[in-house]
């Protein structure tokens, strides 16, 4: 079976089946930026301190350094 290609633009994100600290995003992937750098994806499901709702939460880390 062929590997899958993220088109530019576009990204999934998975349950962390494997997360042992709190600090672990809830769900792990990838995304391929427009110019075509790969950022690799955490979200947390957080509560809004005020609010009281769900929200969800991203942070990402650049994967590959060949674009500039």
């Amino acid at each position: 079976m062929a590997e899958y290609v993220a088109k530019p633009g576009t990204g999934s994100v998975f349950k962390n089946e494997n997360k042992t600290e709190d600090w672990h995003g809830d769900y792990t992937g990838t995304i391929t930026l427009p110019d075509g750098a790969v950022h690799y994806v955490n979200v947390y499901n957080n509560v809004g301190k005020t609010s009281g709702k769900p929200y969800l939460d991203r942070k990402s880390t650049r994967l590959n350094s060949s674009h500039t």
